[in-house]
């Protein structure tokens, strides 16, 4: 699912990123997206300080249309060319999950942001999404919903369903 995504979202000409952790995904995406021919680099915790700076600047100047993100990935970077979080493995704390979004969603970036996150039923990542959720769900008790934000959430959400079944 993840890799058909990609290749639609880079058939359109979206730039985005794909959130995992385990090592033997990295690869298989890796392997996806070029045999795919998707422009991509990844930026994983082996990953120089140096080379992060060239992806990240590669993907905010359109040489690469994707980035592979590992945890790694979700501190110090502005990424606003991209407006997609694609998470195929999920971090299970909603701060964690909210910094990665965070990439994309910076002073700069003048599209909204959507984040997809993709899980089976029945596994621990579909137990922890519940649980991740509920902890949202309690801060935004908490700190106070803002309804323009859910607005626009909603809006991203539906333009992107929108782009990637049009002409399917």
């Amino acid at each position: 699912t993840a890799i058909k995504l990609a290749r639609r979202l880079a058939a359109k000409g979206e730039s985005f990123l794909i959130w995992c952790d385990h090592k033997e995904v990295v690869k298989a995406l890796q392997r996806a997206l070029s045999e795919s021919g998707v422009k991509y680099a990844t930026i994983d915790g082996g990953t120089p300080s140096v080379d992060r700076q060239k992806a990240k600047h590669a993907f905010q100047d359109g040489k690469i249309q994707a980035i592979i993100c590992t945890q790694a990935a979700k501190e110090g970077l502005t990424l606003t060319r991209g407006a997609v979080s694609i998470f195929v493995e999920h971090f299970w704390t909603a701060a964690d999950e909210q910094q990665a979004e965070d990439r994309e969603h910076r002073m700069g970036q003048t599209r909204p942001v959507t984040a997809v996150y993709l899980h089976a039923t029945g596994t621990i990542d579909d137990y922890m999404r519940q649980t991740v959720e509920s902890k949202r769900a309690m801060v935004d008790e908490i700190i106070g919903d803002e309804d323009t934000e859910s607005k626009a959430q909603d809006d991203a959400q539906a333009d992107l369903i929108h782009m990637l079944t049009r002409g399917s």
